[in-house]
Order: C-alpha cells, then structure tokens, then sequence
C-alpha cells in the first residue's frame, strides 16, 4: 500500500514537471516587464495606469512598485493571461497600499524575483481559467526556473474555479526558496470534480524555507506543499486543513525554533518525507485518515521539548530507518495498526510516550527514563530490548507485555540518583547536634541497593524516608558560652576626651558576630574588630558623640557573649577656685560706712559696747577715775549722759529723717 502511494506521488511530479516545460504563452520579451497587457519599459515614465492605482518600475533600484493597483485586464478590456510578466534578473515587486492582481497567471516570471511588502501592502491574486490555455493549469505565481522570495509581505491567492483545469498558488520549479516574515493565505474557491488545487509546488526546487514568525495557512485543497528538497520551517506557522490528497510532501524536512505544523489529510499523508524528520523545540500535529499520520522514508527524531501528535489509519509514526524521541513528548496511534513502527532501532529517552496501540521495530528498542504508556497494546522487537524506565498500561506499571522474537529483555538498574543526595545530605549533618538523629540513620540503613527499574518506585521511596527524617530532626538545645574579658573592662575616660575604647575578649575570633553598646547594635564603621583573641576598638569619634554616664558593651559570638562597661566621666575644671565678692550691709546717712553705730556705742569700736558693771557689785580696790569725774564732782554711770550728747543726737536723727524723707519724694518725681 505504501510502495503504491509513493509510486502515485512520484508520478505526480512526473506531471508537474511535464505542466512546467509546456508554457502556456510566451515570456515578455528579453528583460522586459509587462503589466496589465502593457509593456512598462515603453510606457511614459515606465508607469502604467492600473484602475484607481499604477504599477511604476524604477530602473535603478530594478524595483517594480504596485501602489493601490487593480490589474485584471488589458486596455481592450480583455482577460489577462499574465497579470504582470517578468523577463528579467532579480526584480523585486514592492507592494504599497491594496492590490489586486487577476490572471491565468497572476505574476509569473522566468526569472528569479522578490515579492516585498512595505508599510502594510498587501496583495490578492486570483487566478483562474484561461479559455485560450485549455488543459494548462492556472498558477497564482509561476516561477519557471524557482529562486523567490517574499519577504515582509501580506499574500492572498484565490484558487480552484469551477472550469479550471487545475490550479497551483505557488508554483516554483527549481533552486532555493525563501518565505520570511510574512502571511501567506491560499483557498480553493470550489472542488470541481477532477481538477487538482495545490497550494505550493515546489517541483525540482532545492529547497524552500518558511521563517522569521511567517505564517502560512492552505484551506481547502487537494495537497498542500511538495517540495522535491528540503522542506524548513523554523519559528514560523504552517497550517493545511483538510487536505484531500496530502498534506506535505517533501525530500527531508526540518521543523525548529518554537515552531507549529498542523496537516490533516484525507487520502494521502499527512506529513510524507522521503528521507529524514528533525523535529527540535516544535509542535507538530499530523493527522490521516486512510493512511499514516507521518511517514518518514529515513530516520525520525523529536528532540528538545518538542511536542508531537500523530493520528493515522496505518501507523501513526512509521520510520524507515529508526525513531529517537529525546526529552520530548510523543502520542502515536492507529485506528488499524500499531502506533509506532520502525524498520531500524526505537531510542527513547526521558519522554512521555503515548503509543496505546503498541510498539513495534525490527531493531532494538531502548527505552531510557521516561514514561512509555502502551495501554492495551505491548512492545515488541525482531531484536533485544533494553528497559530502563516506566512502563504502564491505564497508568499502571506493567513490564509484562514486553515481548522479543529472538532477541532478550533487560532492565536497566533503577536510578538511585535521588537516593544518593538524600544519604549524601544526611552525611553532611552532625549526630551530636541532634536529639534525633537515629531515626536519619535508620532510614539511610534501609536502602537496599541493586533493584531494576520494576523497583523503580520502592527506590523513590528510600529517598523520600531520608528526607522526612532529616525535615524531623530536633536539634540539640544550645547553652550560650559565657566568655571572659581580659583587658579593656571597667574603664573610666574623660567625656568629649577623643580616646578611642579597647576591649579584648578571650572569645574565638571566627566565632566573632557582633558589638552593641548599650542594647544597639553597632554598624562597622563604628568599631574595628581583630584576632588575638578578640580584640574590639571602639573609635573615638563614636566615643565622643556618647553622653556621660556608664556604657554596657556586649561583644557576641555564634555561641555566646560577653560583656563589661566603661565610664565617660564629666570633665574637671581648671586653675584656681572663684571666689565671691564680699556683700557689705548698706549704710545710710549719718554712719560709718565700715559699720553702723548705735546709740551708747564708741564710734571707734568694731563691736556693741557692753553695759558698764553692775552697780550692786563689790566695787574694785583701786577704781580706775571715770572720765570728766573730776568736773561732774561725782562719779559716771551707764545711765547717765550728757544733755549735749542727747541733743546732738536727736538733731541728727531729725537730719537724717528730713534727708531720707526727700529721698523718698524725689523717687517718686516721673
């Protein structure tokens, strides 16, 4: 069935490539360039009318501009057979503004040219039917000898008319070819019975490229793309709906850079490559429902979290030479066949394969890491079998429906990777900081080495043990270390002194963490810290800014502290003590300024004078004679005065009162 379709495919090119040596008219003249049935070399100002727009070539850039065009017939208002027709070397045709091109060949060119739009042109071409070119197939854009490129550029093709013969989009018939950055959109308008609608043809081409996030969506076709090369598609979307022949068809095909292909086909192939796949960092959904959804004539790889689905009648993925599937995701399956089928060896490694209607390869199959889900089905090889991850079917493991014609079965050691960091982390911690630490050893004791990957999760689960118990432990309460000061303590300074404070502790310097004064913590600029064994410098700078009083220093260490104080005492005075001027009592008129006399006292004495003795004492043998005693005629008292003393003195009193009493007045005066 296979070798028969391949057949039909080949001779479908023999066909193509017969429609390509038979032009339908005859090329524009050497190196011209004709536009709407005229030649644009010999129009005024190589411009010419094309409805509300024009078509202009400017030979110094060899750049053909569409601005706006409308080119659909000749100035008699006949049919075109070429929209534009090109016959010279790399021509590019910028598109400015909304174009529209209709023709039996919308743009065909016997040499390479580039299709470039700009500021969000954009181009519709329709092609249809030519009356005069019977049994010649229509072609959106023809490039007789391949070699075009679109770049940047916003393409519509309408194909497929009732009438037509058959119908290709794009048409392209030898070297490399280039779509980059832009939108590509082909529909069949109609299904006449018996025509074909292609929507890229890239017979005899070397290669085409699809890049740089274009997109390119085929809707309604008989076949999608046929390269006879190399087919890429990197960072870029490709979609081809429903095809009724074959989605892709190509020589090798390439699909990278985070990119998408989805082709569904009917008939034929989904995906049909003749040599290799290389599927790398991509989706790719390949869906047949009367064949295979991929077909790969050599070796098929899936690579770099790429994600593949493939649906087909016959095996959902069949490969010629050998399948690998590295860290990817795969889902194979078959409505009347296997899901996976190799005539090489099978290789897969830390993916997810779902391949529910078995596995099956005339090599060796290696199944490393990863799950391989083969629900009802089973694994089946011609040669050996190397097991070394998961097998399930519904979900569960099952290593039963494995099965070799003349080969062996072996499994591969379970990964004790996990199992040896957990041991390696408890290796690391300390029994003695533990309370607990025994139930760490017990569980690193249970692991029992040497199980194959049928064990694969009794040997998760010794890892698993070792870590809750290590997630349990209980440390051992740790009783800070009380450390000594050995110089530096209970020191007093002079506050404002400039003096730096120096403190040595007998604290392990590596065990060192900290200083605070008085409860703060203090920040490194602050204070300078040494080995020997700790010594602390408390910068002078920072000392001065303290106020007086006492300071608590508390040096710490990761398992203790110590702490001790220094006093910043005010500063001293200087020179000899101050001494207070004398207050003297205030004197008023009449007294002695030194003193003031009272009555019956010497004026000249310093003190009260006291009462003259008694006159009821004894008195003295030998009486000293008062003075004036001789001209009073009797001797002198304490009471007695004489009458002048008392005028004098009652004048002067009546002076001092009028004195003070004019005083008084005179301070009252504003």
């Amino acid at each position: 069935m296979i070798r028969k379709k391949r057949k039909l495919r080949s001779l479908f090119f023999a066909v193509c490539l017969l429609f390509a040596a038979r032009p339908g008219a005859a090329f524009a003249a050497e190196g011209g360039i004709v536009v709407n049935g005229t030649d644009l070399l010999q129009a005024p100002g190589q411009t010419v009318p094309c409805g509300n727009g024009s078509a202009r070539y400017d030979a110094g850039t060899n750049t053909l501009t569409l601005e706006n065009a409308d080119i659909s017939a000749d100035p008699a208002g006949n049919p075109l057979i070429y929209g534009i027709q090109i016959d010279r070397e790399n021509v590019t045709v910028r598109l400015v503004g909304k174009n529209t091109v209709s023709g039996h060949y919308g743009i065909g060119s016997s040499r390479p040219f580039r299709l470039e739009g700009t500021g969000g042109g954009t181009l519709t071409i329709r092609a249809a039917q030519d009356p005069g070119l019977p049994g010649n197939p229509c072609r959106g854009i023809f490039v007789e000898g391949g070699g075009l490129t679109v770049s940047n550029a916003d393409l519509r093709i309408e194909i497929g008319n009732a009438g037509d013969t058959n119908a290709y989009a794009l048409y392209i018939c030898g070297r490399d070819n280039l779509i980059c950055n832009s939108r590509i959109e082909v529909t069949a308008q109609a299904q006449p019975s018996g025509i074909s609608c292609q929507g890229i043809n890239g017979t005899g081409a070397d290669s085409l490229t699809i890049s740089d996030n274009s997109v390119v969506v085929l809707n309604n076709l008989d076949s999608g793309i046929a390269v006879s090369g190399r087919l890429a598609v990197s960072g870029s979307r490709v979609t081809i709906r429903e095809a009724e022949q074959y989605g892709v068809s190509c020589g090798s095909l390439d699909i990278s850079g985070q990119s998408e292909v989805k082709a569904a086909a009917d008939q034929g192939l989904a995906l049909g490559v003749d040599q290799d796949i290389s599927i790398s960092a991509s989706s790719v959904q390949a869906e047949s429902r009367e064949t295979n959804g991929i077909f790969c004539g050599g070796r098929f790889e899936a690579a770099d979290a790429s994600k593949v689905a493939a649906k087909g009648y016959w095996p959902g993925i069949f490969a010629a030479a050998g399948a690998v599937v590295k860290d990817s995701s795969v889902q194979a399956e078959a409505s009347n066949d296997v899901s996976i089928f190799s005539k090489g060896p099978v290789a897969l490694s830390g993916s997810e394969v779902y391949a529910p209607n078995s596995i099956y390869a005339h090599g060796d199959i290696s199944l490393a890491g990863g799950t391989t889900e083969i629900g009802q089905g089973n694994i089946r090889s011609d040669r050996d079998v190397y097991v070394g991850g998961a097998v399930t079917s519904g979900g569960v493991l099952s290593y039963d429906r494995i099965a070799v014609s003349s080969g062996r079965i072996v499994f591969s050691e379970a990964d004790y990777r996990a199992v040896d960091q957990a041991v390696a982390e408890a290796e690391a911690l300390k029994k003695d900081d533990y309370t607990n630490f025994e139930a760490v050893e017990e569980a690193v004791k249970a692991v029992v080495r040497g199980k194959d990957v049928r064990e694969q999760k009794l040997v998760d689960s010794y890892a698993a043990a070792i870590r809750e118990a290590i997630a349990a432990l209980k440390p051992v309460p740790v009783i800070p270390k009380e450390y000594q000061i050995l110089e530096g303590g209970g020191q007093i300074l002079e506050a404002g002194g400039n003096q730096d404070v120096t403190i040595r502790a007998d604290g392990d310097f590596a065990k060192f963490t900290g200083v605070s004064v008085d409860g703060k913590e203090l920040s490194e600029e602050h204070y300078t810290a040494a080995s020997g064994s700790t010594v602390i410098i408390l910068k002078a700078e920072y000392v001065n800014a303290l106020a007086a009083g006492v300071h608590t220093v508390t040096i710490r260490y990761s398992d203790g502290q110590v702490q001790t104080s220094f006093t910043l005492k005010e500063e001293e005075p200087s020179g000899e003590p101050e001494t207070k001027p004398e207050i003297k009592p205030e004197t008023k008129p009449g007294q002695d300024q030194d003193q003031t006399q009272k009555p019956g006292q010497d004026q000249g004495q310093n003190q009260t004078q006291k009462p003259l003795q008694n006159q009821t004492q004894s008195p003295s043998k030998n009486p000293a004679p008062a003075p004036n005693a001789a001209a009073n005629g009797s001797p002198e008292t304490g009471n007695d005065a004489p009458v002048g003393l008392w005028s004098a003195l009652m004048g002067l009193s009546a002076l001092l009162l009028a004195v003070l009493g004019r005083r008084r007045r005179t301070s009252w005066i504003p």
